[in-house]
């Protein structure tokens, strides 16, 4: 039993070390994934919830778009993987649809809001084909 643990404790410790580049992108791109999941949430609740609440919808989709901005940069620095290239440049794609509904968001009538967010849906599904 104790070397099974030490054999876990050792590739726990020793595996980080010769991960490749393509490795590290697929989590960091698979952690992208998360974090895109989640600033779409925060903004679905915020219109959801208080739809009339012009400011905070306001409020909300500026944060929304300073994290998808934070989520460009760290893929840009956190995905070396020059195979992975078409993957990345699908999701500054998304980042830049989400970045494009959010911005003035407040102020779109709902039905443009939902038709853009089909829009975003698509693309998403495009990229998990991918």
């Amino acid at each position: 039993m104790k070397s099974i643990i030490v054999c876990m404790l050792i590739m726990f410790i020793v595996s980080p070390l010769f991960a490749s580049d393509i490795e590290d992108t697929i989590d960091a791109l698979m952690f992208a994934e998360c974090q895109l999941g989640a600033v779409t949430t925060e903004m679905y609740m915020a219109l959801r919830w208080c739809p009339e609440d012009k400011e905070l919808i306001q409020g909300m989709s500026e944060s929304c778009i300073d994290d998808l901005r934070e989520l460009e940069i760290f893929i840009q620095k956190e995905c070396p993987a020059a195979e992975l290239t078409e993957v990345k440049s699908f999701f500054f794609a998304l980042i830049e649809k989400l970045t494009t509904v959010y911005d003035g968001i407040e102020e779109k009538k709902i039905e443009n809001v939902k038709t853009s967010f089909d829009e975003f849906h698509t693309m998403h599904d495009e990229l998990r084909k991918k």
